[in-house]
């Protein structure tokens, strides 16, 4: 293979999609109107073990995986490691695309379908590099939540089991914790999912004023998410853990390596968690249900 891959493929819609698509290789004065190419694979001359590098390119960004020994790095993003199982789910794919139609274009209908520059381009190289992936990490088994707002508002619940009953601090007369509005809070700290990291440039992330989320677990481990501004659909966070992991606890690396970043979190994986107090609270209309 040459030091980079010829190839382009650039797709009408996803590459992951898998369904039959238009492309051009770069030699794009290639007339294709053999019939006999349909059903064919589109890159006939890709191997995945000598696949390196992906780059995606949009007209407004650009994403690079790149493979260092046996991990994948996201060089955008400051070197973060990707799921290697996407990466070879997303070689693979691309490995099965067929020719579903093959005809001579000209450049105004490239510029209609979006098989120009105005298109995304995917291409396979042999440098090393790696690509982004969704990551997941949980905080479970809290024992402890406490959630902080910039401007000094906030609440804190506790329970002293699994299975024991959240108590709010600083309970007022005539007021009464919505225990199921407890355990989403909770519950949703095991589903924290990471969208994407947050490049290195990146200053007006909100984090020198942050919403705090301050957790203790039945395990002993403590962690600090502080929740900056949202970006899109998105959450600028910070991430730091601390206590004394189990023997078993396979998720210590992957902490370590999120401290060492700011993260971006969905928006709609933190709602539960970021209530005010007074949404934390059983209504009128709650009791009588």
């Amino acid at each position: 293979m040459n030091a980079r891959f010829a190839l382009i493929l650039v797709v009408l819609l996803a590459v992951l999609g898998g369904a039959a698509v238009l492309f051009y290789q770069q030699e794009r004065g290639r007339q294709a109107g053999n019939v006999g190419t349909l059903g064919q694979p589109v890159l006939k001359s890709l191997q995945a073990a000598e696949v390196a590098s992906i780059r995606i390119v949009e007209p407004k960004s650009t994403l690079t995986v790149l493979r260092k020994d046996e991990r994948w790095v996201i060089p955008e993003r400051g070197g973060f490691p990707a799921d290697v199982g996407k990466v070879r789910e997303f070689v693979l794919q691309a490995l099965s695309l067929k020719v579903g139609q093959s005809e001579p274009i000209g450049d105004k209908d490239r510029a209609r379908l979006n098989l120009d520059a105005s298109g995304t381009q995917v291409e396979f190289g042999n440098a090393e590099g790696k690509a982004l992936a969704t990551l997941t990490f949980q905080v479970e088994k809290v024992k402890t939540l406490e959630l902080r707002y910039p401007d000094g508002g906030g609440w804190r619940i506790e329970r002293d089991g699994d299975n024991a009953d959240w108590r709010l601090a600083g309970l007022r007369p005539g007021e009464k914790l919505d225990v199921t509005k407890a355990n989403a809070a909770s519950y949703s700290l095991s589903l924290l999912e990471l969208a994407d990291v947050a490049p290195k440039d990146v200053s007006d992330t909100g984090l020198d004023k942050p919403t705090t989320i301050e957790a203790t677990t039945l395990d002993g481990l403590a962690y600090s998410i502080k929740v900056g501004k949202l970006a899109g659909d998105n959450y600028y966070v910070s991430f730091t853990s601390s206590g004394a992991p189990a023997k078993d606890d396979k998720n210590v690396d992957l902490r370590k390596l999120l401290s060492q970043h700011v993260l971006l979190l969905p928006k709609a994986k933190l709602e539960d968690t970021l209530k005010k107090r007074p949404e934390m609270l059983e209504t009128k209309d709650d009791a009588k249900k």
